[in-house]
C-alpha cells in the first residue's frame, strides 16, 4: 500500500504525543483524538488514532499503543514512530 518513502504525516504522532503531554500526566483517548484532528492528518493517521483503546494514557502507555499500532502495519519508515 505504502512505497519506502514517508509519508507527508511523518513525525506527527511525536508531534501529537509532545502536544498533549506538555502540560498533562494522564491524558484520554479523546484528548488525543482531538490534537490528531486539528493538525489535519491522513486517514492512515487518523486510523491508528481511532483504532486506540478506550480510557487514559501515562506517555509511556500511549506511546506503547502507538508504536504497536504503527509496527503492526508496516508503517514506522511511512509514519515514523513515538519516544
Amino acid at each position: 500500500m505504502h512505497m519506502e518513502e514517508q509519508s507527508p504525516d511523518f513525525g506527527i504522532f511525536q508531534e501529537i504525543v509532545d502536544a498533549v503531554f506538555k502540560n498533562n500526566i494522564r491524558v484520554t483517548k479523546h484528548t488525543v483524538l482531538l490534537q490528531t484532528e486539528i493538525r489535519d492528518p491522513s486517514q492512515d493517521v487518523l486510523d491508528v488514532v481511532n483504532g486506540l483503546p478506550s480510557g487514559s494514557y501515562i506517555r509511556p502507555t500511549l506511546v506503547d499503543q502507538l508504536n504497536s499500532a504503527i509496527a503492526a502495519r508496516g508503517w514506522g519508515s511511512y509514519l515514523g514512530t513515538v519516544e
